[in-house]
């Protein structure tokens, strides 16, 4: 964080919720977000993805993930901009 602006990096591909959901965070002028960084643990998918299949959800079942990784992730993040 410096000052009003945040910046969020995360070591996977992940859906739109993410930006969607993080930016709602009050206190902050902007938030920027990074992902693929350090590395890329795969595709962090939304629950709806888990519920249609595909690439992404394969792969990301492939790693180990569950429908709920996104959101435990999300949930993370903004539980740490809000201290």
């Amino acid at each position: 964080m410096i000052g009003k602006l945040a910046i969020v990096a995360v070591s996977a591909e992940c859906f739109n919720e993410l930006g969607i959901k993080v930016r709602k965070v009050p206190d902050f002028k902007q938030i920027l977000m990074a992902t693929n960084s350090n590395g890329n643990i795969g595709y962090l998918y939304s629950k709806a993805a888990f519920t249609e299949g595909g690439y992404e959800a394969e792969c990301a079942k492939n790693h180990g993930f569950s429908e709920d990784t996104l959101d435990n992730v999300i949930e993370k993040i903004i539980n740490h901009l809000e201290r």
